[in-house]
């Protein structure tokens, strides 16, 4: 998950060297301001039972948004305002080290899966830097990630272990976040009726399979924490997938510099159907990162309808 985020620190730069976003940077204020507007939209559209409010604050002079979260014993904590300061959300006490967090246009959904014979040479040498061993130890993580503490009640692992539960999702017992299990299921039921009238997805339902969930641990080469930490995150690893490659770390090992070309049709992928089901119940899937990863699938509702409006 961490790694597609850096790219957009970048991502600027990457516009501007393609022509796509002149007219993004003709205001700025307009910009900033649609940009939090988009962002209220989807939070109270994907957790409506933890919206509360948005409105502006006198006296930080910022705009926020209310959060609530009836898993939080201390009344006087269940509701947590998150300000929007320099294209992030941040609480209050966060407000001040704004510049140590990505900012909220850094999480972009595409509606495809990237095609690598069509990456820029500016794009290959951006890749080539953002993955680099040097330069993976120095990555910041979301803004959103403090959002998630609130949401999911996961600052430590002492805080986050009784919302964990184990459920059986796809004839494999898997450790989740408890607030993810209603879709999950609906995931489950979704692919198993689509099975009985689609051959493709008929194989990939009885496929041998590995899946895991709910671990926390930081990601590989720097000390942020891996989405799989929150208990949002799955993968479906296949125990035999040939000759494809899975997961561009991987790859790297093998290739070096040619994970960032690797032919998509090279790569093993869950079938487009089933891909199209977990969005539906709001999850994105790793493949349709630049930096790609695609045994995993991750519970961001917001991140799927801010796309869309952005």
């Amino acid at each position: 998950m961490f790694f597609k985020r850096i790219i957009f620190t970048f991502t600027f730069l990457f516009f501007i060297q393609d022509g796509f976003s002149q007219k993004l940077f003709f205001d700025s204020k307009e910009f900033d301001s649609k940009l939090f507007g988009n962002f209220v939209k989807s939070i109270e559209f994907s957790y409506p039972d933890n919206f509360v409010k948005f409105g502006f604050d006198s006296s930080e002079q910022l705009w926020f948004v209310d959060l609530k979260n009836d898993d939080i014993k201390k009344s006087e904590e269940k509701i947590k305002r998150f300000f929007y300061k320099n294209a992030r959300v941040l609480p209050k006490e966060n407000l001040q080290e704004w510049k140590n967090y990505n900012p909220l246009f850094s999480e972009f959904y595409p509606k495809e899966i990237p095609n690598p014979e069509k990456f820029s040479e500016f794009k290959i040498n951006l890749l080539k830097v953002i993955s680099s061993s040097e330069n993976r130890d120095e990555y910041k993580p979301s803004c959103l990630i403090l959002l998630q503490n609130f949401l999911y009640k996961a600052s430590t692992p002492k805080e986050i272990e009784p919302q964990i539960v184990t459920i059986e999702f796809l004839d494999w017992k898997v450790r989740v976040h408890k607030k993810i299990v209603e879709p999950l299921m609906n995931i489950d039921k979704k692919i198993r009726k689509l099975a009985l009238t689609n051959k493709e997805v008929d194989r990939f339902l009885k496929m041998p399979t590995v899946i895991t969930g709910y671990n926390w641990r930081e990601v590989r080469d720097n000390d942020n924490r891996s989405s799989h930490s929150w208990g949002i995150s799955i993968d479906i690893v296949p125990k035999r997938y040939g000759s494809k490659q899975i997961y561009w770390k991987w790859t790297q090992d093998f290739y070096n510099e040619g994970w960032i070309t690797y032919p998509i049709k090279k790569r093993w992928m869950p079938p487009e159907e089933v891909i199209s089901i977990f969005e539906s119940e709001g999850f994105i899937w790793g493949g349709k990162w630049d930096i790609w990863d695609n045994m995993h699938f991750e519970y961001h509702p917001e991140i799927l309808h801010l796309s869309t409006l952005n």
